[in-house]
């Protein structure tokens, strides 16, 4: 395992034309309560957004139906059309993180997908869904990068595997949730083709799963509201014209020049997750639609059952993983988070 460290020393940071900076010792950390909050309240928007993105898998039946759409269709909803867009705008979005706020970022960002993911419910055409989560996809790029930066400054580097895990634990509650939640409703609509909503009238049943999981999210950017932003740590700090201290400005080209100076890690790190997230994105996206046209059973009895192990085992796997990992750092093993994830991978 190579730590970033050790395939050069971190490039100096330049604040020209701005002002001499100074790097300051690191303030204390925040309480630790209130550091748990503020990861709880990450993790609940985390939670939403794993809703917004895996509640397709459980409805491509009826959606295929409605739209007369192939698999390669809906494989473009669910994988495609979301996941080139948040991987296009996740970069300058960490961008805006590194210096602006981002409790407004991700306030901002969660607004946007969960309308996005509401407006799917009034889609009457493929281009419309396909659009739609384009936005989805757009919107939750905004909410990691900053999140990760809120956490990191909000615990020392002991507890910071913890910390990181249980916001991870999103992913599961989140992924666990859409098929269960999905479940129930696609047991209550039944195989009714349309469901009368107030106001809105007449619309297709899987339309409605779009409102019950968007509407919430809009609603809960209130609570980013309640997260105080923690104090940059290990940033340099230069004074503005204006007399007030601002986080010194890193030019691209010296973020280029030390990603090239540590690509072995960054090639190796990042090319090796996103092959294990292909594998469990693609079999996630496609275990209801597996047991329903293999197996005979009902798209509800296969969301509640799969939401109900990915739950579970999920948040348990990914806290434990985390626990290992600062157990591990705390010993002295330099190399602990990495470790973990690689034997991870080699048992899955």
């Amino acid at each position: 395992m190579t730590d970033p460290t050790e395939d050069s020393a971190p490039a100096q940071i330049s604040t020209s034309p701005e002002k001499s900076a100074t790097l300051e010792p690191d303030p204390p950390y925040p309480p630790t309560g209130y550091a748990w909050f503020t990861v709880g309240i990450l993790m609940l928007a985390y939670v939403f957004s794993f809703v917004d993105r895996q509640i397709f898998g459980l409805i491509v039946g009826p959606i295929k139906a409605d739209l007369g759409i192939s698999d390669t269709q809906v494989s473009y909803l669910m994988g495609f059309s979301f996941a080139l867009f948040y991987t296009i705008f996740g970069i300058p979005i960490s961008r805006l993180s590194d210096r602006h706020s981002r409790r407004g970022i991700i306030a901002v960002g969660l607004f946007f997908w969960s309308l996005m993911t509401t407006g799917c419910g009034f889609a009457r055409y493929y281009w419309h869904l396909l659009l739609l989560r384009v936005g989805v996809g757009v919107g939750e790029a905004a909410l990691s990068p900053a999140a990760y930066s809120l956490i990191s400054d909000s615990f020392p580097r002991e507890k910071l595997g913890t910390a990181i895990s249980v916001y991870g634990a999103g992913i599961y509650l989140g992924s666990g949730l859409a098929y269960l939640l999905g479940g129930f409703v696609v047991g209550w609509v039944g195989d009714s083709p349309s469901v009368a909503v107030p106001i809105i009238g007449d619309i297709r049943s899987w339309q409605v799963v779009f409102f019950i999981v968007g509407l919430p999210g809009i609603c809960f950017v209130l609570m980013i509201a309640a997260i105080r932003e923690p104090i940059r740590r290990g940033v340099r700090m230069v004074k503005a014209a204006s007399g007030e201290r601002q986080v010194a400005k890193i030019p691209l080209k010296q973020v280029a020049r030390y990603v090239g100076s540590n690509w072995k890690t960054f090639v190796c790190h990042n090319v090796g997750f996103a092959v294990l997230a292909f594998s469990s994105y693609g079999t996630t996206s496609w275990i209801v639609p597996f047991f329903v046209r293999t197996h005979g059973w009902t798209r509800a009895d296969a969301g509640k059952v799969y939401g109900a192990i990915v739950m579970i085992f999920g948040t348990l796997g990914i806290i434990a993983g985390g626990r290992i990992a600062d157990a591990l750092s705390a010993r002295g093993v330099r190399d602990a988070k990495m470790r973990v994830g690689f034997f991870a991978a080699v048992v899955w």
